[in-house]
């Protein structure tokens, strides 16, 4: 393991030093040698565009409160994923874990956090706070890694933009408990780039959104390249402006499990928002869905999902064949004046299965005033409304 506070890197972690000379040389002696990195507690000031460029290479500190690399030119990524050869071969078993990223003034557009938009195989990305970038991370392909316990907050523009190449199809990253927080675009987002004939995708278990001036995820595929296989598993989305879980994928077998979502558009969003100026950041959207499915999907499940006080439709479904079960539908259509955009469920397309559900307003409310609205040629099953639960929806139960 080499130190970088130790001879002959000699990094300072003091918030004036400039460590730049310091890391560049711990992570080239890394990539002859001993495969680990250890940054003791401290502020270390970097120019950044630190290369990654050796299989198992790692970089480790004492955690996010006590290590913290702060990049000071905009234009600089802190830590970029490279292998060197020509055309670029994947990198195996790149470790970043224990450590803060933050940024000294406003980054350029590629001044971001960690870039990882060339192909990985079991990275792990842990125990990171990644904050003030133009994005947090950049993600491409992967057949298998790992992003877990990681914060990215007061981003410019996405806290984590994730795209395949042109190539391969396998973007396989599962995330467990992180959390992308007051970034002024999305929370996440994964943006196809044609060429493979699909993309997958790896499991979102525990990840959660707040504040995002656009969705908490959001996923976008194309005919040529559709995503499959989205796994949305627990966690909690509230408060970003736009439509807090967004499908547009061309693809299929999705589901969405266990998830809570509320308040959809009803708050301050973005990267300026501190803490006791409530006048900071970009003023409350008063739109956005809990789900939004569109009709380019091929097939969904929904179970298990509470949404309520979202300010317009709870779930926005247009998928071919959908499945919307055991979820609890409350107060939808919050600061909504359109009576068509305030439903707990609106089947726009294809054909959903709606059943076992419960759709109410809370006594004293009328914000949602359908429980399930099917529209546009959509179809569901003859008896749907008798298959639910309905309570004190404002206009009626279903429409038609």
């Amino acid at each position: 393991m080499i130190n970088i506070t130790q001879s002959p890197y000699n990094c300072v972690g003091d918030g004036v030093t400039d460590n730049t000379a310091g890391i560049n040389l711990a992570l080239a002696a890394v990539a002859t040698g001993s495969k680990q990195i250890y940054a003791p507690a401290g502020n270390y000031l970097t120019q950044g565009n630190h290369l990654i460029q050796k299989d198992g290479q790692s970089i480790v500190g004492d955690g996010i409160e006590a290590t913290i690399f702060t990049v000071t030119q905009a234009a600089n990524c802190a830590f970029k994923i490279l292998n060197p050869n020509s055309p670029p071969d994947l990198l195996t078993d790149i470790g970043l874990k224990g450590f803060s990223i933050r940024r000294q003034g406003e980054p350029a557009a590629t001044g971001v956090g960690i870039d990882a938009s060339n192909p990985v195989y079991r990275a792990r990305f842990e125990s990171l706070l990644i904050e003030g970038h133009q994005r947090g991370m950049l993600l491409g392909n992967t057949d298998y890694s790992i992003v877990r316990d990681v914060i990215v907050q007061r981003s410019r523009a996405e806290g984590v933009y994730h795209r395949n190449n042109a190539n391969e199809g396998a973007c396989q990253y599962t995330f467990e408990h992180c959390l992308f927080q007051i970034n002024s675009g999305h929370g996440y987002k994964f943006d196809t780039q044609s060429g493979p004939l699909s993309v997958s995708l790896g499991e979102f278990v525990n990840v959660s959104t707040y504040a995002n001036t656009g969705s908490g995820l959001q996923f976008i595929g194309t005919s040529a390249t559709p995503i499959q296989g989205i796994r949305i598993v627990g966690g909690f989305f509230g408060e970003d402006a736009d439509t807090e879980l967004y499908l547009d994928t061309w693809g299929g077998y999705h589901k969405i499990v266990g998830t809570s979502i509320e308040l959809t558009g009803s708050a301050r969003t973005g990267h300026t928002v501190q803490p006791f100026q409530p006048t900071s950041g970009v003023d409350p959207s008063h739109a956005g869905v809990g789900i939004m499915v569109l009709s380019h999907d091929r097939d969904v499940l929904i179970s298990g999902v509470r949404i309520n006080n979202v300010s317009s439709d709870g779930i926005y479904m247009g998928a071919a064949l959908a499945t919307i079960t055991g979820c609890n539908l409350s107060n939808n259509g919050a600061n909504n004046a359109l009576t068509n955009d305030r439903n707990g469920v609106k089947v726009f397309a294809g054909s959903a299965l709606v059943t076992g559900n419960t759709f109410f307003n809370y006594p004293g409310t009328s914000d949602q005033k359908y429980g399930v609205m099917v529209a546009g040629g959509a179809v569901t099953p003859s008896n749907y409304a008798s298959l639910n639960q309905f309570s004190n929806n404002s206009v009626a139960p279903t429409s038609p």
